[in-house]
């Protein structure tokens, strides 16, 4: 007597049946897997970066705090220099909290986030650049070593933050939804 499964069918043909399927999976063509370790190691940086920038951030506020009695002018750069830090920390903030969801986006639609998030981290860089310049234009005339002890540590986060959104960049360049560029869409500019 030959036992069966309860669809009728004997063992052997069930184990050839899910052999069949299993080569047939092999043999189909597979989009690239989603880069979740490659993502999480520069996600995991850039949130000690932003850390390490709100320290920074703090460590210069401390010192204009400490010039509230002298120059206006001197205290003015201070102050903006210390907003541009913040807005460079806020920026490397706010790309940590939308990468750092990338296990809880559904697989179908990883495409559209990772195409987002590509758009997103080509306006980070451009800014973060822009803010470089003018840490640069205000903090050239800052006399504080103090202050400008902090600020040459900031800087080098900051740049440490472009040079993560470009690997970010690389990274989904390859899992992006086709004909996308940096700055195509409504939001362009």
């Amino acid at each position: 007597m030959v036992r069966s499964t309860p669809a009728g069918r004997s063992g052997p043909a069930i184990v050839a049946v899910l052999a069949a399927a299993w080569l047939l999976a092999q043999a189909l063509p597979v989009r690239a897997a989603a880069p979740d370790a490659a993502i999480d190691a520069s996600v995991e940086k850039l949130w000690f970066n932003q850390k390490a920038l709100a320290r920074v951030d703090g460590d210069l506020h401390a010192v204009a705090w400490h010039r509230l009695n002298g120059p206006d002018l001197a205290l003015a750069r201070l102050q903006r220099v210390e907003l541009h830090v913040a807005q460079a920390r806020i920026i490397a903030r706010h790309q940590w909290e939308l990468l750092a969801t990338v296990d809880y986006i559904r697989e179908a639609a990883r495409s559209d986030f990772f195409t987002l998030r590509y758009r997103g981290l080509h306006r980070a860089v451009k800014k973060s650049r822009d803010l470089l310049a003018l840490i640069d234009l205000y903090g050239g005339s800052i006399e504080d070593a103090t202050a400008r002890q902090a600020l040459s540590h900031g800087r080098g986060l900051i740049e440490g933050n472009i040079y993560l959104f470009e690997t970010l960049i690389d990274i989904l360049k390859p899992h992006v939804n086709e004909g996308t560029t940096p700055y195509s869409g409504i939001w362009a500019k």
